[in-house]
């Protein structure tokens, strides 16, 4: 299990460098977060790192009077997974990408329970505001792509970047030295 510090400085690095490599490459980069809720190959993959995931929670839960059911885990996978690809693709990278932002937040919360730290609330409010995005881009798709509209419009290009860079400089500087 990953400690909060660990989680922390993961996500903020991850933050700051697509931060860094958008404000690094701006065309490159809105072409890239332009045709993403469309791509086929970030569907697939990410379809199938959420679906994994569930399944992987699943097979080391404890399900009670369904334990028994436990052997169809990695089938289902498989079926759920070619199901999803042929059936829901219309803007699929854009719902496994939410669905895996709620997957995340599971860990981080459990994580912030143990922590005694003030600054421990702060993360939980992002991890909050994330599990939001989650929800709103599962049932919603196409907000993604209206939110990305006016974000990678010229006039606030390097606001929304800067913005993203501060909050994954500012989850680094929580991992390292308070958490």
């Amino acid at each position: 299990m990953f400690t909060l510090a660990s989680m922390c400085i993961c996500a903020g690095a991850a933050l700051a460098a697509l931060a860094v490599l958008a404000l690094l490459w701006p065309a490159t980069a809105r072409r890239w977060v332009v045709s993403f809720p469309r791509s086929r190959v970030a569907a697939w993959v990410l379809s199938a790192l959420a679906l994994f995931w569930v399944a992987n929670i699943v097979q080391h839960g404890r399900l009670g009077r369904f334990e028994p059911w436990k052997v169809y885990v990695w089938p289902s996978y498989t079926v759920a997974l070619i199901a999803v690809g042929l059936f829901m693709d219309d803007l699929l990278a854009v719902r496994a990408l939410g669905g895996i932002l709620l997957l995340g937040a599971n860990p981080v919360l459990r994580a912030v329970r143990l922590h005694d730290s003030p600054w421990a609330s702060f993360v939980a409010a992002v991890t909050y505001g994330v599990i939001i995005l989650g929800i709103a881009w599962i049932l919603g798709p196409y907000r993604f792509r209206r939110w990305l509209s006016w974000m990678l419009s010229p006039e606030w290009y390097r606001w929304t970047c800067s913005g993203v860079l501060f909050l994954g400089a500012l989850l680094c500087a929580l991992g390292l030295t308070v958490l």
